[in-house]
């Protein structure tokens, strides 16, 4: 389990230290350590049974004290507009919409400065494109056999044939490439 998932199971457990923060607090306060607690790579491992243990016995709480209870507002009025809202049941919490929010930012940012760049094209602009190409190679080709036709009907000679269309086709393509 790493930092996160343990804060998220101390919160339902309804004990203290129910955020990454506090755990990471934990760790590097001695209130949490071996066995309980083990770096992995840039991560932590951590045993919620050793962990939950050595941090009641360490802070002198009982494993499943719960959390105090948070000071109560006087006025209702106030209480109503200063409570966070509770995230819709299966929707994302506060941290994770805001985290979605960076990231949404972050990959904008990136595709704006891609777009700066001109290493970023907007579809209809290719499909403009592509669409212009397409016409010119059709009419290059379409073009051919009327410029061709009277100089292949006397030829006999299937390979001479073949080097005239070949070298139409060619220079077709060649008129393409340069455009």
């Amino acid at each position: 389990m790493n930092l996160q998932a343990y804060a998220n199971h101390r919160k339902a457990h309804g004990l203290i230290g129910q955020t990454r923060v506090s755990v990471l607090r934990a760790i590097n306060s001695g209130r949490l350590e071996e066995p309980a607690v083990r770096r992995e790579g840039r991560g932590w491992v951590i045993n919620p049974a050793l962990a939950d243990e050595q941090w009641a016995t360490r802070s002198g709480t009982t494993v499943n004290s719960p959390r105090p209870p948070a000071a109560v507002v006087s006025s209702p009025r106030r209480q109503a507009s200063t409570a966070p809202h509770p995230p819709a049941p299966g929707g994302p919490s506060y941290a994770e919409a805001r985290r979605a929010r960076e990231v949404y930012r972050a990959e904008r940012e990136r595709l704006e400065l891609m777009k700066e760049k001109a290493e970023l094209v907007l579809a209809a602009d290719v499909r403009q494109e592509a669409s212009r190409l397409a016409r010119q190679v059709r009419d290059l080709l379409l073009i051919i056999p009327n410029r061709l036709a009277a100089k292949l009907a006397g030829m006999t000679d299937q390979d001479q044939v073949r080097s005239e269309l070949q070298g139409e086709i060619e220079s077709a393509l060649r008129g393409l490439a340069d455009a």
